[in-house]
Order: C-alpha cells, then sequence, then structure tokens
C-alpha cells in the first residue's frame, strides 16, 4: 500500500485474478486502476510494484505487461502513468540496452521525475544471475546504470540524489550526486523517533507507544515519550545494548534523549515506556532491569519512577512495608502516574504487595506522600474473587477507572471508578441503560468517562459524571465493524479511533464530540498497531506504523512512532481549522 505525500491519495493491490494496482482519491472517493493500458484495456501480465508522487499526480509502476503502449515493449519495464489524463511513459529507457528477465525495487521521488531501480537477468546456472540499478531522470533521454547502488537503497529526492541506509565511499558520492536526508515536512505527519542528524534518519530497531493507559505526549506536544529497540537514537556509549529502551523525542529542539542514559544508567533487561507526567518531570517505567536500584532482587519486571527534575528513580511496585513483587508477569501491564507524581495506579500480579488473600492481577494504588501501597477496591463483600483491569487514570483529578469482575459488585458494576486518596469507589455508567464497558478513557479532570461497548457492534458513549448523563456517539458515524482501540484527549472533547472494516482495512480518524463532525476525517494511514493516542487538547494522533509513511522513514518495515497534526487551537480557540500539520 502506498499514501501520497499531501495524503489524498492511497494505491494498493488487487488480486483480480492478476495482480494489479489501484488508487482510490480519499476526497472525492473515486477509484481507478492504475496500470491500465493507455488503449483502455487491462494489463496482459501482472504488475510488480508501484509509488505513488506526493500531490497524487502520478503513479509508477513495474508491469510484466507488454500492451500497455502502442510501441512495443517487454516484461519488467518501469512505467509512469498521469493520473488525470491517463498517459503513460516509459521510464525504464536505456542507453546501452541489456538482457534482463524482471525488474524490483522500485523508487519514485516525490515529484515523480526522478527513478530508481533493479534489475534481473536470471541465467541457465546460478553462476549467470545477476542484478544491476538503473536510475533514470525525466530530464535525460535515457535511463542510466548505477551499480553503485545497493539493496539498502531506500530513497530517490526531488533532485534526483539517492538515499542509501550505507555511507557509500567519497568516490561513489561523486559518482551519483550528493547522497542526503530528505529536506522538508510531509503535509500529513512526521516521524517522531529519527536516528542520529548525522546518519541516515530511520531507527535501526522497532518504535512503539504503550499500548496501555499510560500517556506518550507531555509539555503540549512538545516531548513524546516512546519505547524502541534501536541503538541508533542517541551518541551515548550506554546505548550500545540489544535491549528496549525509553525515550523522550523534543520536537522543538529535534534532539532525542533515552531517560535511563540521563541517569547515567544502562539496564541489563528490556524498559518499556508507561506513562508521561503533563509537564514532562515524571516519565514511569516498567523494566526487567535489575540494576537500576540498588536492592532489586526479586528478578521480576518491575516499576520504576524517573524524577527528571531531581536526576533520580524510585522503585514504586513494593508494599506499605518496602517489600518487593513476588511476581510480574506483563512487563507492559499497564499503569499511570499523577502529573503532581503523587498517586502510582498499576496492574499487578504480585501477591506480596498489599495484605488479603485475592486473585490476580488486581490494580494497586501506590501513595508517594504517604508510603503506601493499597488495592484499588478494598473491602468488597466476598473479597477479590475475580481479576480487575486498570482503564484509564485522570492525572489531574486523582481519580482511575478500573474493570473489575468481583461477583460481590455486581453485573451493574463492571466499570468502576476509584478517588485515589480516599479509594471511594462509583460504579461509572450505573443508570444510564447503557451494555457493560468494554473499556473505558477518563479526561484529565475525570468529569467525562469515554465508554467502549458491544451489542452487538461497537459503540463509544460519553458519561458526564459531573451531571449523571450519558449519550452513545458513535451512532453520529458509521459503525466499524471492530474497534481495534480508542483515546481520549484531555479536555474531553475529542475521541481517536483505530477500527478495522470488514475487509480488514484500518482507519484512524478524530470525532470532535463538540461539533458532531470529524476534526480529522477518517484515514488509511498503513498497518497499526493498537496502541494510538490523543495528545492532551485532541489536535494530534501518535500512532506506531511498519509502514513506511514517509519519505524520511528509511528503514523500511521497521516500526516507527508517527505523530498526526490536524490544525487549529482545539477547545481553546474556537473553529477547528482542518488540515494537516
Amino acid at each position: 500500500m502506498e499514501l501520497s505525500r499531501n495524503g489524498q491519495c492511497i494505491a494498493y493491490a488487487d488480486y483480480a485474478p492478476l495482480k494489479r494496482t489501484r488508487v482510490r482519491n480519499l476526497q472525492t472517493q473515486v477509484e481507478v486502476w492504475g496500470d491500465t493500458a493507455t488503449s483502455g484495456a487491462a494489463p496482459d501480465c501482472t504488475t510488480l510494484d508501484f509509488k505513488l508522487d506526493g500531490s497524487c499526480q502520478y503513479l509508477g509502476f513495474i508491469s510484466g505487461a507488454t500492451n500497455l503502449l502502442a510501441e512495443p515493449t517487454v516484461a519488467g519495464e518501469v512505467y509512469r502513468r498521469n493520473l488525470s489524463i491517463g498517459s503513460i511513459d516509459l521510464i525504464s529507457r536505456h542507453a546501452a540496452p541489456a538482457a534482463f528477465n524482471s525488474s524490483s525495487q522500485l523508487l519514485m521521488s516525490a515529484n515523480a521525475q526522478h527513478f530508481a531501480y533493479e534489475r534481473l537477468a536470471d541465467g541457465a546456472t546460478p553462476s549467470t544471475w545477476t542484478s544491476w540499478y538503473e536510475r533514470r531522470s525525466l530530464a535525460d533521454t535515457y535511463a542510466a546504470r548505477a551499480d553503485e547502488l545497493s539493496f539498502q537503497t531506500h530513497a530517490v529526492t526531488d533532485t534526483g540524489a539517492v538515499i542509501m541506509a550505507t555511507r557509500p565511499p567519497p568516490s561513489v558520492i561523486s559518482t551519483l550526486g550528493r547522497c542526503a536526508c530528505l529536506a522538508g515536512r510531509w503535509p500529513a505527519a512526521q516521524v517522531v523517533a529519527p536516528a542520529l542528524p548525522d546518519l541516515v534518519p530511520g531507527s535501526n530497531g522497532g518504535s512503539f507507544l504503550n499500548g496501555g493507559s499510560g500517556r506518550s505526549e507531555a509539555q503540549g506536544g512538545n516531548l513524546v515519550a516512546f519505547s524502541s529497540l534501536a541503538s541508533n537514537l542517541i551518541d551515548n556509549p550506554l546505548e550500545l545494548d540489544a535491549a528496549v529502551g525509553v525515550y523522550l523525542r523534543n520536537r522543538l529542539t529535534g534532539t532525542t534523549s533515552n531517560v535511563l542514559a540521563e541517569l547515567a544508567l544502562q539496564p541489563n533487561g528490556d524498559t518499556f515506556h508507561m506513562d508521561i507526567s503533563q509537564d514532562g518531570r515524571y516519565v514511569l517505567v516498567r523494566s526487567c532491569a535489575s540494576n537500576l536500584v540498588a536492592g532489586d532482587i526479586n528478578g521480576q519486571c518491575d516499576l520504576f519512577l524517573i524524577d527528571r527534575t531531581l536526576g533520580s528513580i524510585e522503585l514504586v511496585n513494593v508494599s506499605t512495608a518496602g517489600a518487593q513483587a513476588d511476581t510480574e508477569f506483563d512487563a507492559q501491564a499497564a499503569a499511570g502516574v499523577s502529573d503532581d507524581g503523587r498517586f502510582i495506579v498499576f496492574s499487578s500480579w504480585a501477591s506480596t504487595l498489599a495484605p488479603g488473600s485475592y486473585e490476580v492481577p488486581q490494580i494497586h494504588v501506590r501513595d508517594r506522600v504517604n508510603h503506601s501501597t493499597r488495592l484499588a477496591l478494598p473491602d468488597v463483600p466476598g473479597g477479590l474473587d475475580q481479576v480487575t483491569y486498570l482503564t484509564s487514570l485522570a492525572p489531574r483529578g486523582h481519580f482511575a477507572s478500573v474493570i473489575a469482575y468481583a461477583s460481590g459488585l455486581g453485573e451493574s458494576c463492571r466499570l468502576v471508578g476509584i478517588d485515589l486518596a480516599t479509594l471511594q469507589r462509583e460504579c461509572i455508567g450505573a443508570g444510564t441503560g447503557l451494555p457493560i464497558a468494554a473499556n473505558a478513557a477518563l479526561s484529565a479532570d475525570a468529569r467525562f468517562v469515554a465508554y467502549h461497548y458491544y451489542t452487538p457492534s461497537a459503540h463509544i458513549a460519553i458519561i458526564d459524571r459531573q451531571t449523571g448523563t450519558a449519550r452513545t456517539i458513535s451512532d453520529l458515524w458509521l459503525a466499524p465493524t471492530y474497534i481495534e482501540s480508542f483515546s481520549f484527549s484531555g479536555n474531553g472533547r475529542y475521541i481517536g479511533t483505530l477500527t478495522t472494516t470488514a475487509t480488514g482495512t484500518q482507519i484512524v480518524g478524530i470525532f470532535d464530540i463538540l461539533r458532531e463532525t470529524w476534526a480529522l476525517p477518517p484515514s488509511v494511514l498503513g498497518s497499526l498497531s493498537p496502541g494510538q493516542m490523543l495528545g492532551y487538547d485532541g489536535t494530534a494522533l501518535y500512532f506506531s506504523s511498519n509502514a513506511p509513511l514517509l519519505p524520511t522513514d528509511l528503514n523500511g518495515q521497521v516500526p516507527d512512532v508517527y505523530r498526526v497534526q490536524a490544525a487549529g487551537l482545539g477547545i481553546f480557540g474556537g473553529g477547528w481549522q482542518g488540515g494537516f500539520e
């Protein structure tokens, strides 16, 4: 699948029955075959590869067909189709023709003027199998061989420069022109986690968001926190490991830091991002390392709070008496920190953190002011005979929501709200007539609850805890087949959704509850992971994808973290302006 840089069109493979390419305009919903012959006939063979330009005007593709043009062509040539008028140009004209069987690895610049591709010649024996690269600029009459290129070639710029994952020797650079990083910004999104500026900006290991209840945005979107297996995001000897780490991307300064390297720590195990306070001071991580604090002897994946102001780290999944967890199965079990750093709410499999007998996992509340750890649901009639899951934390409201299955709570009290200071609980949604919740998310002040349920299709409702009212908002748009995940803005105005259609297509969008319209219309943005989340004011959507969605994403199918910005000032600035960053 290919997405144009302006986000207007997608191109995708269609098997009917040959593999062909279709292009859909996401604004007009008009769809065409991109590889149709100039005569209007269908190609007589498979389309092998394709690329969209930046403005949805051209489709570049490799085809095994021989009937696309009036002039004779052979299978495996490279073509460019003008999507507006339907004309086709033969790109792979060569000054010195060489025998080949097929072509692959097509690259096209965003302005559709420059191309690079591989030629393959499959000889009768393995020793006679050969391959080479060709480059073609439409300013030139013919394509030229470029044997200096490698299979790690990743992009062609609008000036014809070739981006490669490896640094070629100076002689090769002078032959090909300048190898450089792509400049400029895509109007729909940006990669949050590029590598060091003196390297090609693609992480060499997968990056991803917290898929649980935590946040990734701080300081109004200036800071973005994420986990990554990459080792080329920072210039620090402590980065030379093969473990997952937690990083902060400062979008204002364009710098990336590792939160443990800032403390001069090199963990001996994986570390995952859980949550970050709104001001960026507190970062909550879960780590399987045993060398982050003195006396960590339980051999479990524990929870740690980093205070970036004090430069300190603290083990927080401990009992009131300081006992460590005896069992922690899930390294990414949900957890959150309040904005003032006082409360840590977390899911734990341990039986040593609070008194009493209970099924695990259960939700615990760590009060760092009172140095106490308590069960979030104490004194339930009959005890906690079933498990409990954390769904959300209101970081300014000192309030959390959980899904609880304890029989003593009753069927009508599955979604439970908890005051973190008093541990008083309420049955959220009781009396509203809505079905049992499948999941929920809180606004930052805990006034609003976004409520996910099935009857039998997926729906989202909003509960106003202050007025006691509730309404289903998913009726305002076509109910999807399946909601992979949803997120709630901190100001309680926007819902971000990741849905899957009946055909398996993943669609993301931002819905404006106040205006009852889409702030970010449902869009296909590639293969996404379920951990998408909205920023506090709802104007930015963060997600992880293993699809290369931008020209600056040069690490192929390695997952990266993206940020899509919908323009405007949100709830503080009146009407929504639309558009993208």
